[in-house]
């Protein structure tokens, strides 16, 4: 576990020196950085998840002049510290063009020995509709699940709730075999320092529910 962490602690370094080099002089009025470290448990399953971001999961709640990051990216690990574990990894670029505000490419692997095993591939993107003052979401992915290897397609909203305080995420996709929900809420409760998130993801028969902290690391 410890080799694990400290591989996700040093490819989250190669990727701030490299988005160091590529900031121009006009975004250093701004903090430059959101590294969000954090963890999660999953009640029903009973494992962990230690992840490392540039602030991807808590961006809706800062301001865009505070992000002024292009490039998003994520690593996770999951383990029950016996013979569960996962590997999720997503990167993105925000575009914010009039049609599409971001898209990303997110890679999950799960091997639960004792329950399921699930594999997948998907792309996101999202639009700002101003009507419902939401982000649309549409999210095709490819997904192999115990004995399905289905193409499916997942639209969602997210919405700020409280500015600067609360953002929740809801989605829904068919997988022509079954249906996935989920169901996420994430707050700062301590400045914009200290967060914490709940959230219900339900695949087929197999059901998730989450609860963790996100720690924003100082500039």
């Amino acid at each position: 576990m410890r080799r694990l962490l400290y591989f996700l602690l040093t490819i989250n370094s190669l990727l701030l020196y490299s988005q160091n080099d590529t900031i121009g002089s006009n975004e250093r009025f701004y903090p430059l950085k959101k590294i969000n470290i954090g963890i999660n448990y999953d009640i029903k399953n009973t494992n962990y998840t230690f992840h490392i971001s540039n602030g991807i999961e808590i961006q809706p709640l800062i301001h865009f002049e505070d992000f002024p990051d292009t490039f998003l990216y994520k690593l996770a690990a999951t383990t029950n510290f016996d013979k569960d574990f996962g590997i999720q990894t997503l990167i993105g670029y925000t575009l914010n063009k009039k049609h599409i505000k971001q898209i990303s490419l997110e890679v999950n692997y799960y091997n639960y020995p004792s329950t399921l095993k699930i594999k997948n591939i998907s792309v996101s993107a999202t639009k700002f509709i101003q009507a419902i003052q939401s982000e649309l979401i549409i999210k095709p992915a490819y997904q192999e699940i115990s004995n399905f290897k289905n193409i499916g397609l997942e639209f969602g909203l997210q919405k700020v709730l409280l500015y600067n305080r609360l953002f929740s995420e809801v989605r829904i996709g068919y997988y022509f075999n079954y249906f996935s929900y989920h169901i996420n809420a994430q707050a700062f409760v301590y400045k914009q320092t200290l967060g914490l998130n709940i959230g219900f993801d339900k695949i087929e028969n197999f059901n998730f529910i989450k609860t963790g902290i996100n720690y924003i690391l100082p500039n």
